[in-house]
């Protein structure tokens, strides 16, 4: 079989297709409300997370997220893996999402918002979130509730369920 070069393996690799990579986090109150944050740059309301930096896995890219968006140092367990093909303007993209858990009052208290992207938070029903997310992540709720409930992650391809495992 043969080798392939330094230079080959670099040209090879370098023609590979890139997909962004975004993280989220679902916290919930005692109220078995879900948090969302309004961002100051986009209509809809978010959940906490991003985008995935170069050199940075998905659970430390939550956790750095969730430290610049809201101050709160937590440990994420991931429920939910999504491919979204490319649309418009977006590239490909794969959201991990995680469950922060049941926040108490006082970290509720302890949030504080990072002013040069949110405006605001609030805690609402799960059901009602599926409304005001963007029609991309509104749709992952429920498979995210279900995968909390029963401690296992759910694959998603489109807002549709491929697997649980």
């Amino acid at each position: 079989m043969k080798k392939y070069t330094r230079a080959q393996n670099i040209k090879y690799y370098a023609k590979l297709p890139r997909k962004r990579v975004s993280v989220g986090a679902l916290f919930f109150n005692n109220k078995n409300q879900l948090l969302i944050v309004k961002p100051n740059y986009k209509d809809n309301w978010l959940l906490v997370g991003g985008s995935v930096e170069k050199q940075e896995s998905p659970y430390q890219g939550i956790k750095r997220e969730v430290k610049e968006e809201i101050g709160i140092n937590f440990k994420p367990r991931p429920i939910c893996i999504e491919y979204q093909l490319k649309k418009n303007f977006q590239s490909e993209t794969i959201y991990i999402l995680f469950y922060g858990g049941v926040l108490n009052q006082k970290q509720i208290n302890a949030i504080k918002l990072q002013k040069s992207e949110l405006e605001e938070y609030k805690f609402i029903s799960p059901k009602l979130a599926i409304k005001v997310l963007s029609k991309t992540a509104g749709p992952r709720i429920p498979h995210c509730l279900k995968a909390i409930k029963n401690k296992q992650i759910v694959y998603l391809e489109n807002g549709k369920l491929i697997n649980n495992l």
